[in-house]
């Protein structure tokens, strides 16, 4: 593995306005003296951050770290490939209250059949370890609901969404059990 040489920051304060939280610190980290650069971190009450808010700092490899309130542990990390690693549940909103003209998927079953599941190998990052997911253009002629971008960007899957695909598929599934477990009742008490 190579290793990255440490980053040096010039000690810079810098503010935006007139209650607003200092922008730009520097200033070593409590692990192992390595050097950060604090992007964010608060210490005005006026704009409803508090003295000890989470800080967003760039760690020695380049990655953005997300830093607790108590500034103990790193929450968030967001590495300059794209990596995106959160040390609790990452969540999207699902509140009943924020829906309409909700429907239950049907023929979930056929669907997941039609998805490919593959591995791969990435050409664009430094990284070529193998890796395992999904085509998204082929998703897309599936479920386009979980597939973003355009044939002139690069696209994305909403990979948490499909989820719901999966659930109703398994129910899908746990029916025909159902109705095989009763026709198989059926001959064997004949």
């Amino acid at each position: 593995m190579a290793t990255t040489a440490s980053p040096t920051f010039a000690n810079i304060t810098s503010t935006v306005s007139s209650g607003a939280a200092a922008l730009i610190t520097s200033g070593n980290s409590t692990q192992g003296g390595a050097t950060y650069l604090d992007v964010i971190k608060g210490t005005n009450t006026g704009a409803g951050v508090t003295n000890g808010s989470k800080t967003i700092r760039i760690n020695p490899t380049g990655a953005m770290e997300w830093i607790n309130s108590a500034y103990t542990a790193v929450i968030l990390t967001l590495t300059d490939a794209g990596a995106l690693t959160a040390t609790a549940d990452v969540t999207a909103f699902s509140d009943a209250r924020l829906k309409e003209n909700v429907n239950t998927i049907t023929g979930a079953l056929e669907k997941v059949a039609r998805l490919r599941g593959v591995t791969y190998n990435r050409i664009d990052l430094e990284d070529k370890s193998e890796r395992l997911g999904f085509i998204a253009q082929e998703v897309k002629e599936v479920i386009p609901q979980v597939v973003l971008g355009t044939e002139e960007e690069t696209y994305s899957v909403a990979y948490g969404n499909i989820t719901a695909l999966h659930n109703e598929a398994i129910k899908e599934l746990k029916a025909e059990i159902e109705e095989l477990k009763a026709i198989i009742n059926t001959l064997v008490n004949k």
